[in-house]
């Protein structure tokens, strides 16, 4: 549906508005944000905003985030340990969550 592809706020394409958010978050980086919010999106069938909450906003439960911790294993291809796992599963926002990501992400490849 043509309507799927755009915004709720109006005939903005999704990629424009998550284009948008990161232009003043300069420590994120884009290509991960993307992925991010496209994966949210398409699982949770909402528009999905850095700044969501991850369960006032999205609607992510316990269990439905112990899956996303799951997933997002998956999507990134990598391996959580133990003594971030909570980190991640107490994110609030999806900004908070990518931030984590992130900075496993580069721990991972040193």
């Amino acid at each position: 549906m043509i309507a799927e592809k755009f915004s709720r706020d109006g005939f903005i394409p999704k990629i424009q508005k998550a284009q948008a958010q990161i232009e003043y978050d300069a420590n994120l980086d884009f290509e991960k944000v993307q992925k991010l919010i496209a994966y949210l999106s398409k699982r949770l069938s909402k528009d999905v905003k850095l700044d969501d909450h991850l369960e006032f906003d999205l609607g992510l439960d316990s269990l439905g985030r112990a899956e996303l911790l799951l997933e997002l294993q998956k999507l990134f291809q990598i391996e959580i340990p133990e003594s971030v796992e909570m980190e991640i599963f107490y994110a609030r926002t999806v900004r908070e969550l990518l931030t984590k990501i992130q900075s496993l992400l580069s721990e991972q490849k040193i």
